[in-house]
């Protein structure tokens, strides 16, 4: 089952993962939008590919999120209707990848990052810039991957990627997730990450 990207972030956010500041927007009145704008709006739809498809829309002002609801709620996106809409603060920084999900056929769990993120990934090879490895499935191991794995991230960011990473671990272990994805993974400037979206 995939998971919708609010209840993503939800369990990224409660393994202490930094997520946007959020309202889930149910088609009634409109929400009360989250901290100071510009914001950002995306159909809550359980498939990929929402922002290329027209599911993700910029919220300037107060005064544009009339509009934006208008054009989300209902659309249909690769054959899902959309009841719902997540209205997160817009955040900026450099987009990268991080990513943990079963290998059935290397018999392990794949731990992938790439200081290169966002919604181009797909036309790269995913952690050839970064880190692209197999380990067994085990705590132990997937912590030392992820340790391998922040050694090869930029200076300034390395230790927040490290904690993103050893959290991610414990969420897909707890969980017993096939697939924990962040893209993007926004790099702040000051030294910190916050999860842009959730799959």
């Amino acid at each position: 089952m995939l998971l919708l990207e609010v209840d993503g972030k939800a369990l990224l956010a409660r393994a202490g993962i930094a997520v946007p500041a959020g309202v889930l927007d149910e088609g009634g009145l409109a929400p009360d939008l989250p901290g100071a704008g510009p914001w950002i709006a995306k159909a809550q739809v359980p498939v990929g590919g929402r922002g290329k498809a027209g599911g993700v829309l910029p919220v300037a002002s107060a005064g544009d999120l009339s509009p934006v609801r208008a054009a989300l709620l209902g659309k249909r996106i690769k054959g899902f209707e959309t009841p719902e809409i997540l209205i997160e603060q817009a955040c900026a920084g450099e987009e990268h990848y991080l990513a943990l999900m079963l290998d059935a056929a290397a018999g392990g769990a794949r731990l992938i990052y790439s200081p290169f993120g966002g919604i181009d990934i797909e036309s790269r090879q995913a952690g050839a810039d970064g880190y692209n490895a197999v380990t067994p499935l085990e705590a132990p191991a997937l912590a030392r991957a992820a340790h391998e794995m922040a050694a090869t991230a930029p200076a300034s960011h390395r230790a927040a990627i490290l904690a993103a990473g050893l959290a991610l671990a414990e969420l897909f272990l707890a969980r017993q997730l096939l697939l924990a994805e962040i893209n993007p993974l926004f790099a702040l400037p000051d030294g910190s990450v916050l999860a842009g979206d959730a799959k």
